[in-house]
């Protein structure tokens, strides 16, 4: 991870901290939980001042924040006050949906969850119907199939592949 991006997560670790309600899974003063989160999904989008166009075409910044509605153009500079705040509101509404979608002792598959959520939205990770029932079974070998033989897995196959080793991981 480069300086710029340490500093970038540790930036938006504080704000979370010290700013944010959120409602971490099974603990939700859980401090270490949050960063875990902030950590890996700002490692899997990664950090971008300028207005760019996503892999599915819509105009994006920051911390993978898509600019929906908003006018701004591909190149133009956003500043990191900004990018923090939007990316506050969106890893809440990733931990809400992750939570309401499936709620695991398992703090590994909670992050791969909210990820999910994080990239693909609320409605998307509700389509993972198979995902949620093997999770619920406590088959992490078939929620793990149910990832990779998906259409998110085909579109980024790398991020896919780092979600799936960390169910892997089990904690």
């Amino acid at each position: 991870m480069n300086m710029r991006l340490v500093l970038i997560v540790l930036g938006v670790y504080w704000l979370v901290l010290i700013g944010s309600t959120i409602n971490a899974y099974a603990d939700p003063i859980s401090i270490s939980y949050r960063e875990a989160v902030i950590k890996y999904v700002i490692n899997n989008e990664g950090y971008e001042n300028q207005v760019y166009t996503d892999t599915t075409g819509n105009k994006t910044v920051g911390i993978g924040h898509k600019l929906v509605g908003q006018k701004y153009k591909v190149g133009d500079y956003v500043s990191d006050e900004l990018i923090y705040d939007w990316f506050i509101d969106d890893i809440t509404i990733a931990i809400k949906c992750a939570t309401k979608y499936h709620l695991s002792t398992n703090s590994n598959v909670n992050i791969v969850l909210t990820d999910m959520a994080f990239n693909l939205g609320c409605s998307g990770l509700r389509q993972f119907k198979l995902l949620r029932k093997h999770l619920n079974n406590g088959n992490y070998v078939m929620a793990v199939r149910a990832i990779k033989y998906s259409i998110y897995y085909n579109q980024i196959t790398n991020r896919a592949n780092r979600n799936i080793a960390l169910i892997n991981r089990r904690k």
